[in-house]
């Protein structure tokens, strides 16, 4: 099998969000500085043109899932790295044997037919992670695997300053309106701090922000999403995903708000694993005085993140050598 051609399967954007394609966008950086051909399979190609505008690689519509398995089936041999959360079954990744696949994040069965499985996440299920059919070096777990993209360290390395204001994100399009609960969950604390709303790119409910905006008291202000916002927070209200790592990374303690049961759970499992997170808990039925006391809490830094070994250097191992 020759793996000098590679491909990546991403979406961004409406119910996908972004950090799946921010975490693709910075390895697809390393494997052309690596001299790699690359392509990009997309169902979004709009939403994710902006992240490869300054690469030299292509970017693929495809229409469907099945075109998109049809497509590697008939395909040359390569490595396919899938970062999407498609309920893939095991015999269609397994009837694409002849490229060496990677999945990120995924845990669906077609995960068992795979090369590589990684989840960058400290909250995996103990029923996953110890299944007994994962073969040797095929499940990689842990921060080792967590991308940091290059926005975000710029930002770790701002100077912490003010860390007085409440900064609430969730995420680059909160398909769910978490953002207006949290308000009113905030609201009926009467809380007088800074309250920083950050609205992500893609946010999807732009007409009933602008409804909102008048009502608004005068602590409370709208701004573009930004990692520099978070780093300079006294803390943040956050959705279960993504970010919840990269305000860790950041220092900052956060609350998480889950937007169904199932994230309700590992929001619950990962505050036993991440210091400084606190889950405040379903978007529909938000504790009051959890709220309160996590706004009146003291602390204002939360774990200080390991040093791991560079993560996109050892995903694209992986890619490229199908080994670390």
């Amino acid at each position: 099998m020759t793996n000098d051609h590679h491909l990546i399967r991403v979406d961004a954007g409406g119910r996908y969000g972004f950090g799946h394609v921010r975490r693709s966008a910075e390895i697809a950086k390393r494997l052309i500085k690596m001299e790699s051909q690359l392509s990009i399979l997309t169902k979004t190609p709009k939403d994710i043109a902006p992240f490869f505008a300054d690469m030299d690689v292509e970017v693929r519509g495809i229409e469907s899932e099945s075109q998109f398995l049809h497509l590697m089936q008939t395909a040359p041999a390569s490595t396919v790295l899938i970062d999407h959360l498609y309920d893939y079954s095991f015999e269609a990744l397994n009837n694409l044997q002849k490229h060496r696949i990677i999945l990120l994040h995924n845990t669906c069965e077609g995960g068992f037919a795979c090369d590589h499985v990684i989840f960058p996440i400290l909250h995996l299920s103990p029923e996953v992670e110890m299944d007994a059919r994962w073969q040797v070096d095929q499940l990689h777990v842990g921060l080792e695997y967590f991308v940091l993209n290059e926005d975000l360290l710029e930002a770790s390395r701002s100077i912490d300053t003010c860390l007085q204001s409440i900064a609430v994100t969730t995420g680059g399009t909160d398909p769910h309106g978490v953002l207006f609960k949290i308000v009113d969950a905030l609201l009926s604390t009467g809380v007088t701090q800074p309250i920083s709303l950050l609205i992500g790119d893609g946010f999807m409910h732009w007409e009933r922000l602008k409804s909102l905006r008048p009502q608004l008291p005068e602590n409370y202000t709208l701004k573009p999403f930004s990692y520099t916002e978070l780093k300079t927070a006294k803390r943040v209200i956050v959705t279960m995903g993504t970010t919840v790592y990269e305000i860790a990374f950041l220092g900052r303690p956060c609350g998480i708000v889950s937007f169904n049961d199932d994230l309700a759970i590992k929001s619950e499992r990962l505050t036993t694993r991440l210091s400084g997170t606190t889950h405040l808990g379903h978007f529909e039925k938000l504790s009051i005085t959890g709220l309160e006391d996590f706004l009146d809490a003291q602390e204002t830094s939360a774990m200080v993140w390991p040093s791991p070994p560079d993560a996109v250097q050892r995903i694209t191992n992986l890619i490229t050598k199908g080994s670390l």
